[in-house]
């Protein structure tokens, strides 16, 4: 049954319905946020954790060639 707003409720209910959106969504962007950082966080955790290997690859100092040349130079 519709019912008619005076101007000034219908401007208060448009106005409480774009705050508590916009207070949503503000949330929504905190919580990606953090979630991010947890994310990069385990991340850098994994990483740590890993012996000399398997961090070869990422890592320059390790990443140097382990047996001495095939041919003899000389």
């Amino acid at each position: 049954m519709p019912v008619d707003l005076t101007e000034n409720v219908a401007a208060e209910l448009v106005r409480t319905g774009a705050s508590a959106h916009q207070a949503l969504m503000t949330d929504i962007q905190h919580n990606g946020a953090s979630i991010h950082n947890l994310a990069r966080a385990v991340a850098v955790r994994k990483h740590d954790e890993l012996g000399s290997i398997e961090s070869r690859a990422h890592s320059g100092i390790m990443a140097t060639p382990v047996a001495s040349p095939a041919t003899q130079q000389g």
